[in-house]
């Protein structure tokens, strides 16, 4: 720090007492200012640096040569190797690809168009990811996984994606990062300030003042959420939104002693309201291969949809009530109460009870008693709440190989077909009749357990669901597989060759 003001002394000296000739004071007078001016930025870093730990302490060499903060902090960012590498598709030939550095108009401090970031690149197709693009997720990166989703989606999910890493600081400033903020609990006024925190911290450095950020709503109900101060703060197209729940007015009627299945968003409100379903949850994947190998000797590329099972039917929730939350529950009782009556009429196995833990216990941590009964059950009736649409026991259902029979789902997440890969009822006698219509051809109940596996295996992992949040579709497929892949039959993303990772094996550290 001494040497630095020392110089900035020196030139500002030698623009007080220059003695050279006319004709080259101009040149020299120029570049003493350019001296001057580089001497003030070196000393605003240096002193940035001793209050930021995560930020360099060196002063970069590159700002010896005058040139600007922007390209100073670019140059060390590649000279460490934290550079996103990223091939375009007229490049896509090449070997060694195209490096994008970090000075280019992605990192200027005018206000930038969402167009210009690495994500809509990407979504766009015009350039291939070879790095993983750094997330911070609020407020994870500060409370841990205080629940269900932000164990299973956020850290699972992120962590799980060959394309993606979670940042454990909210102060990285990586050229590609994204932020996904999670305010289905929290305000939008605290993420607001967490954000308005970053962009100091990127003023202070000449960073780039703008990047994406994704809401997320995972609660229950409908209710569409908007942070107007963030999109100001950030400017048009740089926060999106993405919400579990798009059906309103979902509720029980007593006059038909059944549901009344209200009415999805309008699209012009899904437009900006993206749908995200749950998921499959790689715990449930994980005690799945667990039984298959020990009880069973099979994989999960095993066609598991053909195992022998001994129940006919089976409604996860008991007939008494005991164990489980006595809230908007009236139809399940009376699902599990047509079940229970069907199988007395027609002499069929039926398990009509919880299996393993249920509520929060559950949602954690997955259990072997659950998964072993659904391994041994034909069909698996799922029942939503009365209020509102989508739950776990869904997808859970669907990867055991069993025929799902559903009540009517106006969101029913994409590449699930009714009749094809997945069974819709919507009454009491419905049920009753498809439940005896699967049980007598089992061939049928077969293919819709097959397809439906297959659907929810290639397109709803964790990884699948934050990878749609952030590029807009799921970026992981099998599509680089070999013959002898068991893709996507997989526990974890890292047991295949989803992407080329050579370039991968050490993941981008924060700057």
């Amino acid at each position: 720090m001494r040497i630095l003001k020392r110089r900035l002394h020196e030139s500002r000296s030698s623009m007080k007492n220059d003695e050279t000739p006319p004709s080259a004071s101009r040149r020299t007078g120029t570049r003493s200012i350019a001296l001057y001016s580089m001497a003030l930025s070196v000393l605003a870093v240096a002193q940035v640096g001793l209050h930021h730990p995560k930020i360099i302490h060196e002063i970069p060499q590159e700002l010896a040569d005058g040139r600007p903060i922007n390209d100073a902090v670019a140059a060390r960012r590649k000279t460490n190797s934290t550079t996103t590498r990223l091939t375009t598709k007229s490049e896509s030939s090449h070997s060694d690809g195209a490096m994008i550095p970090s000075n280019t108009s992605i990192t200027k401090r005018s206000r930038l168009s969402i167009d210009d970031h690495v994500i809509t690149q990407i979504a766009n197709g015009n350039v291939s990811i070879e790095a993983p693009i750094a997330v911070v997720v609020w407020p994870l990166v500060e409370k841990g996984p205080k629940n269900a989703v932000c164990k299973h989606l956020e850290e699972n999910g992120v962590n799980e994606s060959p394309f993606l890493y979670l940042s454990n600081s909210l102060w990285n400033f990586d050229p590609s990062v994204v932020w996904i903020g999670d305010l289905g609990r929290d305000s939008c006024d605290k993420f607001h300030t967490r954000i308005r925190e970053a962009k100091a911290k990127r003023f202070e450095l000449g960073l780039p003042l703008q990047w994406p950020v994704f809401i997320i709503d995972w609660t229950d109900y409908s209710t569409k959420k908007r942070c107007d101060k963030i999109e100001k703060e950030m400017g048009p197209g740089f926060v999106k939104y993405s919400q579990r729940s798009i059906v309103s007015g979902r509720t029980f009627s007593k006059s038909i002693d059944w549901v009344r299945h209200g009415q999805r968003l309008k699209d012009h409100v899904l437009a900006k309201y993206r749908h995200m379903p749950y998921f499959v949850r790689t715990d449930t994947i994980e005690e799945l291969g667990n039984v298959l190998r020990q009880q069973y000797n099979l994989t999960l590329a095993s066609p598991i949809e053909r195992l022998e099972r001994r129940i006919d039917v089976t409604h996860f929730w008991p007939l008494n009530m005991k164990g489980v939350k006595n809230i908007h529950c009236k139809l399940r009782k009376k699902v599990s109460q047509v079940v229970s009556t069907t199988g007395h009429e027609n002499n069929l196995t039926t398990y009509i009870d919880l299996a393993g833990k249920a509520a929060k216990k559950g949602r954690i941590k997955v259990h072997s008693a659950y998964v072993e009964t659904m391994l041994m059950s034909k069909i698996i009736v799922v029942t939503q709440r009365d209020k509102w649409e989508d739950h776990y026991r869904l997808f859970e259902a669907v990867v055991s190989g069993s025929m799902i029979l559903t009540d009517r789902m106006l969101s029913l997440p994409h590449g699930l077909e009714n009749g094809t890969s997945i069974v819709e009822y919507d009454s009491a006698d419905d049920l009753k009749s498809k439940i005896l219509y699967y049980i007598r051809h089992p061939d049928e109940r077969i293919e819709i357990a097959r397809k439906g596996r297959e659907v929810a295996m290639k397109q709803h992992r964790t990884w699948h669901r934050v990878e749609e949040i952030i590029f807009g579709k799921p970026m992981s497929d099998c599509s680089n597989e070999t013959r002898e892949s068991q893709c996507p039959f997989l526990i974890h993303a890292n047991e295949t060759n989803l992407i080329n990772r050579a370039e991968n094996e050490t993941k981008l550290k924060n700057y």
